[in-house]
């Protein structure tokens, strides 16, 4: 039965549950609204214990919302996962109760917490019959110091892993915190704490599910390959040349020709069978793009017509020479010069190690920013997804649907 919110979730500090979410439950469900967060979970409360229907509507909304907001996300790439595809729910609900040792799928404020990592609730999403995402929640009580002269507070932390069946992904969520600790307690003995975060804490679900499913993480250098080109892809996807710019280029085109073959007859250079003379006119293409590029007047030729936009990118070439360009806050990396001059590097590796975007989102009730950032690095042998701001699950599935099809 419904009692309340854990203070977890619903600390005025924490912003699990925001105000923006919770208006939008208020006015979903015809319940006064306000500016104060304590007084909406107050009447979100109050509307839980009212009717059963209405405790279960919460919950339920609970367990989407916690997944959601400002999270750090961990996506790596699984082997031996083709025995699980084209599985019924029916198929699966077994296979969960059975490897998981749970016997209902329980809500995350609804479900027994321990010390210990473990499965709570399960959901699927299916196509004609046969599943193709399996979405774990996990929980774990931690320790948590906030200030050093407190003492220790207990939290539920929920940990978040989707399988992606057909593509053959999981991707774990959780929320960045400092100070946590796992700990144990012992019979006459102090208690013992362990320094953990929001990554060891996903890693860990994931073997969890290696274990209780027998599958397997792919080997580092395949993970690094395939998201470092991931990752170039979507950067070439959103710093394609505005037709604007490309029209100009082409006007410049016999000039570009022109001048090279001058050049190289100056210098004796033979460019009917030297790669230089093509190396060359790439060079000067690029120089008189990055040149139009910044002195436009039209920032807006940079972001219109795509999904997203790169501010910051760092990668590394086959010679182990790195490069690492931002531009200001909010500015397409596409009209600075740092992008120009280091163009090919990024076209002929065709990899990125590390790049901040700015995503594009359509506004919302309650949620009217039309960008969020988002930072997407490659480490280790996984992707690492941060939202730093606070995000929608329909965003969230934006961002993870352009890595997750590029492979």
């Amino acid at each position: 039965m419904f009692t309340d919110i854990p203070l977890s979730f619903k600390d005025k500090n924490e912003d699990y549950l925001i105000i923006g979410k919770l208006q939008e439950f208020c006015k979903e469900n015809k319940l006064p609204t306000s500016l104060d967060k304590v007084d909406l979970i107050n009447y979100i409360v109050n509307f839980a214990k009212s009717e059963k229907d209405n405790s279960e509507k919460l919950m339920l909304w609970l367990d989407n919302t916690l997944k959601e907001g400002v999270k750090k996300i961990i996506l790596t790439k699984v082997e031996r996962i083709g025995y699980l595809k084209n599985k019924s729910i029916e198929e699966w609900e077994t296979l969960i109760k059975s490897a998981f040792n749970i016997e209902v799928s329980s809500h995350i404020i609804d479900t027994t917490h321990s010390p210990n990592l473990k499965v709570c609730g399960y959901k699927f999403s299916e196509t004609n019959g046969r599943v193709d995402i399996v979405s774990l929640n996990f929980t774990i009580l931690l320790k948590e110091k906030k200030q050093k002269d407190l003492p220790y507070n207990t939290i539920i932390y929920p940990v978040f892993v989707d399988i992606y069946l057909k593509e053959g992904y999981m991707v774990g969520r959780g929320k960045s915190k400092s100070s946590l600790f796992k700990f144990q307690e012992i019979e006459d003995e102090e208690t013992m704490y362990n320094s953990v975060n929001y990554e060891k804490l996903i890693k860990e679900a994931f073997e969890i599910i290696y274990s209780k499913l027998n599958i397997r993480n792919e080997s580092v250098p395949s993970n690094m390959h395939r998201f470092k080109s991931a990752i170039h892809l979507i950067v070439d996807e959103c710093t394609k040349t505005p037709k604007e710019i490309v029209e100009k280029l082409n006007k410049e085109e016999i000039y570009r020709e022109t001048f090279i073959k001058d050049f190289f007859k100056r210098e004796s250079i033979n460019h009917l069978t030297n790669e230089n003379y093509l190396e060359a006119l790439e060079d000067l293409k690029i120089f008189m793009e990055k040149y139009i590029s910044i002195t436009s007047e039209d920032e807006k030729i940079f972001i219109t017509d795509r999904y997203a936009y790169p501010i910051q990118i760092s990668a590394t070439d086959s010679d182990f020479s790195s490069l690492e360009e931002s531009s200001l806050e909010t500015t397409p990396l596409q009209c600075t010069p740092i992008f120009f001059d280091n163009k090919r590097l990024i076209q002929k590796e065709k990899k990125c190690d590390n790049v901040s975007f700015m995503f594009k989102r359509k506004p919302k009730t309650y949620f009217t920013n039309k960008l969020f950032p988002v930072i997407i690095e490659v480490k280790r042998g996984y992707m690492h997804i941060d939202f730093r701001k606070y995000v929608l699950e329909e965003d969230i599935k934006n961002v993870l649907s352009r890595i997750i099809r590029c492979n």
